[in-house]
């Protein structure tokens, strides 16, 4: 049996190798999928997700938290307190809907996320194939030269020594996976006194917006409402009754369902807060109050790109054709939204996690220097 010099086994087997290694892994590439931000965030690490949308005048603010000590405290004695630097009007969404809201606006902002170690997987696992291919090739070739009592060809080798070699390749393969690891990849009130603005209930949460020129009498109303605040709060809220901030207090109302309050994958239903103001705020200060990094997520609809002074990294920014007036449909009370004005529609997002140090401050937006659009490609393991 003789072999064309230009044309030899060993230099096919070459071949097949480095195009297993050149071949492009795009099957295992998640380009432009959306991932929930919440799936990449430590069961350590709280996780706090917002929209903001701002005319120039009405801010409306979607803040949505995640229920972290799920079978610990019950959602009947959960309760929010958000400052704000003016009375708002107060809404909710069924935590469903929040869900749908935030993916959607996550799947407009998509971060094109490369899996290097799936990618490297996929070259090895393809390369395996085509060698283990190969090898099967060689031993039906041994096989026939047995059957067909051909002339032995050292290249072929014996059946034995190739269903060894198929053998030892198939276990390599298997203590491949097992050892592989694995990576985965965030006003009128006086002194002392407390002014309840505005009490409404909306879904399933019971509303009030309060008042106080007086710290100490408002943490003793806090107290008197089942809102039992952390003496690390105490600074925060004071700061906040200093420059005059109302707060808005929600909790669990006593007739509803579990559903209205909580997603499967553990988001309570948001807090939809519309009001007069000429600066976008997004309230931090009480968060920082529970003393660990914060996973945060903030979408923003203005007129233009916004700027978060360096605070949060900035992961996305263009025009969305759309806008954000598509929600307002699905918020509670029905009507809520019908006057305000959502026409801005330059969407720019933030993701990342603050410090308890950082978190000190509310987060002032400003306009950006630019309109530059931005679409981030992040690699990771």
């Amino acid at each position: 049996m003789t072999r064309h010099p230009a044309f030899s086994f060993r230099r096919v087997l070459a071949a097949l190798f480095w195009l297993a290694l050149l071949a492009p892994a795009s099957p295992v590439l998640a380009d432009g999928k959306y991932y929930a931000r919440e799936s990449k965030v430590g069961p350590s690490v709280p996780y706090q997700r917002a929209m903001i949308s701002f005319n120039g005048e009405r801010e409306i603010l979607v803040v949505q938290s995640q229920y972290k000590n799920r079978g610990q405290t019950p959602l009947r004695d959960l309760g929010w307190i958000i400052p704000l630097p003016t009375v708002p009007e107060v809404g909710t969404m069924e935590p469903y809907r929040a869900e749908r809201l935030f993916s959607r606006l996550g799947m407009k902002s998509s971060i094109r996320y490369v899996s290097i170690s799936d990618r490297l997987m996929a070259w090895l696992t393809f390369a395996i194939m085509i060698g283990l291919g190969a090898m099967l090739l060689r031993l039906l070739a041994a096989f026939a030269v047995v059957l067909f009592k051909l002339k032995p060809d050292p290249l072929i080798g014996t059946p034995r020594g190739n269903l060894k070699l198929v053998g030892l390749t198939f276990l390599g393969m298997l203590l491949a996976m097992i050892v592989t690891p694995q990576f985965s990849s965030y006003g009128p009130n006086g002194k002392g006194a407390v002014d309840v603005v505005k009490a409404e209930t909306v879904g399933g949460l019971d509303f009030k917006v309060v008042k106080s020129g007086d710290a100490a009498a408002l943490l003793s109303w806090f107290t008197q409402h089942g809102l039992n605040y952390d003496p690390t709060d105490i600074a925060a809220i004071e700061r906040h009754v200093a420059k005059g901030w109302v707060f808005v207090t929600a909790r669990a109302s006593a007739t509803a369902e579990a559903a209205e309050l909580v997603s499967h994958n553990g988001m309570l239903a948001p807090l939809v807060l519309v009001f007069p103001t000429r600066k976008m705020v997004y309230p931090l200060a009480l968060t920082a109050t529970i003393g660990q990094n914060t996973a945060i997520e903030l979408f923003v609809y203005n007129e233009g790109k916004v700027d978060s002074a360096g605070r949060l990294p900035l992961k996305f920014a263009g025009v969305d054709p759309e806008g954000a007036d598509w929600f307002a449909e699905h918020v509670q009370p029905p009507g809520l939204l019908a006057n305000e004005k959502i026409t801005a529609n330059y969407l720019t997002r933030f993701l990342g996690e603050m410090t308890a140090e950082q978190m000190k401050d509310d987060l002032i937006l400003v306009p950006a220097a630019d309109n530059v659009p931005i679409k981030l490609t992040e690699y990771h393991w």
